[in-house]
């Protein structure tokens, strides 16, 4: 099974785990994660994915620490754009499946 983001810059097992937690926040976003108990706040994942200035363990923070490059945060940003339109549409679930592809491919041109 390919991981979402799967790329030759993910080769650290920080970021690697960064980014199963990022999955996993975008499949709360989208009311598709499986319920571990809590509902997840909406609002304050909007905020995790939104919020452009670096705070203790958001996008921003993880991209610009962890990953070194903003770049990645936009990235995914518009993956999670895709998928909120694909759930609008009734196919989240396909495209949460297929979509990692065309991110992996973009993730492969940047500069990693």
């Amino acid at each position: 099974m390919n991981a979402p983001f799967e790329s030759e810059f993910v080769a650290m097992p920080e970021r690697t785990l960064w980014l199963a937690v990022i999955e996993r926040a975008m499949q709360d976003y989208l009311g598709m994660g499986k319920n571990l108990g809590t509902k997840p706040n909406k609002a304050e994942l909007h905020g995790f994915f939104y919020d452009a200035k670096p705070a203790k363990y958001n996008l921003a923070y993880i991209a610009e620490f962890l990953f070194e490059d903003t770049s990645i945060m936009k990235l995914i940003q518009q993956r999670l754009e895709r998928l909120v339109e694909a759930r609008a549409l009734g196919n989240g679930a396909e495209i949460m499946r297929n979509v990692h592809i065309t991110s992996a491919q973009k993730m492969r041109r940047s500069k990693y």
